[in-house]
């Protein structure tokens, strides 16, 4: 037998809701069994046993399709007279208790071997419930085992339910049940199918609720290719996490995922939940559209649109790693453990829209991605995300590469202002105006700073007309002449007009070493480069000017100003540009191998 899934145990839950329909199934066939004649009796190979009502023997198929069988059970009158006989008294009661039973329901793809449908077993059986005038059938210390289409199995245990027939065409069930430790409390109601043509269809409410969830169900319980459950569903989830621990799965360690509610319509057959029409509201989020869950083989598949008014991943995303890298809403929603786990067990392919979306830090509009996981690789397509007045259109891709994920984002940020991506980290804008931005990276690890450390790759950055340096370099080096500056404070609100700039970046191990390829200031030219450290935060980076113009007392400068240090304070002072050496940035901890076999 294979270890339950995650997929397996949410089959579970509404698997719940259907072994409690199956359970009034089982009530109005097994109280017509018990309270018949004796040739009913003999359809169960029971012996009397003292005391204890009637012992089943060997297992009993009660149901073909889908396949319910009761493979052992005690059965007895909940009113037995003083001195009467226990077979007799279960015979003659109308209160039977059906004890510590193990029954077997096949929620998968099943057959009748004689071609019988549900009606044509269940009809008759309704027909003499309502004859015989039963009150209750009650289930004490029962184990339920749930078979998938994946042979996989899922246990309810302690089952304590309460079949109870209202008139002729209807029965109450009522009780508990344990799921995985969890304490699950079980009301539904069945009602006889009506003679309309739908003999397969039986309409069912019912709700499973806990400390953690409410599930309302509202629709029908039916036969086709196995159990089906049709109708309107209503989850509401208080803490999605801890119901995340409950199932056996991992998620992103990320603020949020707390309250979820899933409202819809439901088709739930043969081991594949249908969400049509359906309502997602996370963490104050809330979408619309249609999802598919399925477990074909040994993988989970997801697939559906959902598109929101507004998407806010504030709860999701982290500040530190914002202020590290302007790659943060892409690497933290999918950092690991969680996305190893994901790449293991499912294949998804979903389209997600939101009007407006929400990053901390960031500047962004509408958004629409594709995401696409398959035989452990993840590829999502963000078709258009506006992003500080920009678009972003481009890939990540995620696969398993030894131990950890690897990260690759190939894309293209075109008219965004790049400036503002960096001012948080740095305190200061030093690229003011929109520019277009290409990037090829990769990385892996397991945490925000493995990820950071392990960042490799390119990109290049190409200042449009109108661009500004966030600084007045020109009076910013007659100041550095008089003595070293700290901060960014002694460079004022002043700037300089650009006509044009392009940087050329080279990420290894986390440090972005970037170069002037070209710029101009009017007649002059700026030169230099450096680094900037996304572990350590700090930078190195040195700025010069020179010109054409005779004239100028810039013909023949010499002097670069040399910005070092942290971030948020750097120590600005003048070198000669003949003389300045760039130190390396800090001795990095080796960046995580990737196996890459």
């Amino acid at each position: 037998m294979k270890p339950r899934s995650r997929a397996t145990t949410w089959g579970g839950l509404a698997a719940a809701i259907g072994a409690v329909a199956l359970l009034a199934w089982t009530g109005f066939a097994g109280v017509s069994w018990l309270m018949s004649p004796a040739d009913i009796f003999a359809q169960f190979r029971l012996q009397a046993a003292p005391r204890a009502g009637l012992v089943l023997s060997e297992p009993v198929l009660l149901l073909a399709r889908p396949r319910l069988v009761l493979e052992s059970a005690a059965i007895h009158a909940a009113d037995p007279a003083r001195d009467e006989d226990s077979t007799a008294a279960a015979s003659r009661s109308r209160r039977l208790i059906i004890d510590h039973p193990v029954i077997s329901v096949d929620v998968g793809t099943g057959g009748r071997p004689d071609g019988a449908t549900i009606a044509e077993v269940l009809e008759p059986i309704v027909a003499r419930i309502a004859a015989l005038d039963i009150q209750t059938l009650a289930i004490h210390g029962g184990l339920i085992r749930l078979l998938s289409s994946a042979h996989e199995t899922e246990f309810l245990t302690d089952v304590d339910i309460q079949i109870s027939p209202q008139r002729r065409s209807s029965a109450t069930i009522t009780g508990h049940v344990t799921l995985r430790g969890r304490r699950l409390k079980l009301n539904a109601t069945m009602s006889k199918a009506a003679a309309s043509g739908a003999e397969n269809r039986w309409p069912l409410q019912a709700t499973v609720t806990s400390d953690l969830l409410e599930a309302r169900f509202d629709g029908a319980i039916g036969e086709e290719k196995g159990l089906r459950l049709t109708g309107t569903v209503d989850l509401n989830v208080s803490r999605l996490r801890e119901v995340a621990t409950w199932i056996g799965t991992s998620l992103p360690r990320v603020g949020g995922l707390a309250a979820l509610r899933l409202k819809g319509n439901l088709d739930w057959t043969g081991g594949t939940m249908a969400f049509s029409k359906a309502t997602l509201a996370l963490d104050g989020n809330e979408g619309v559209g249609a999802i598919t869950i399925a477990r074909p083989g040994d993988r989970t598949a997801v697939e559906g649109t959902l598109a929101f008014k507004r998407l806010d991943l504030t709860p999701y995303v982290t500040s530190s790693f914002v202020e590290r890298t302007l790659l943060a809403p892409m690497f933290a929603a999918t950092r690991p453990p969680a996305i190893s786990s994901l790449l293991d067990s499912l294949d998804a392919d979903l389209r997600i829209s939101s009007e407006a979306l929400v990053i901390p830090g960031i500047e962004a509009g509408q958004g629409a991605i594709a995401v696409t996981l398959k035989n452990g690789k993840l590829l999502a397509d963000v078709a258009e995300l506006a992003i500080e007045d920009g678009v972003f259109k481009g890939q990540l891709a995620v696969e398993r590469m030894g131990a950890d994920p690897r990260y690759g984002l190939n894309g293209k940020l075109e008219g965004v202002e790049t400036g503002r991506l960096l001012q948080r980290a740095l305190g200061r804008n030093p690229l003011q105006g929109r520019a277009d931005v290409t990037l090829s990276l990769a990385t892996a690890g397991d945490t925000s700073d493995e990820l950071v450390m392990a960042l490799n790759g390119k990109a290049k950055i190409a200042m449009r007309e109108g661009a500004r340096l966030g600084l007045d370099l020109r009076s910013l080096i007659q100041s550095a002449k008089k003595a070293d500056l700290r901060g960014w404070q002694p460079a004022g609100a002043a700037i300089t007009s650009l006509d044009e700039l392009t940087l050329g970046i080279d990420v290894r191990q986390g440090v972005m070493h970037a170069t002037i390829a070209q710029a101009r200031s009017g007649t002059s030219a700026l030169f230099g480069g450096g680094y900037l450290d996304l572990t350590g935060r700090t930078l190195e980076f040195s700025l010069g000017l020179r010109t054409a113009d005779p004239s100028s007392r810039l013909a023949a400068a010499s002097d670069v100003l040399l910005l070092s240090g942290p971030w948020q304070s750097p120590s600005v002072t003048l070198e000669r540009s003949d003389e300045i050496v760039h130190r390396p940035p800090p001795a990095l901890a080796p960046a995580r191998p990737i196996d890459k076999k």
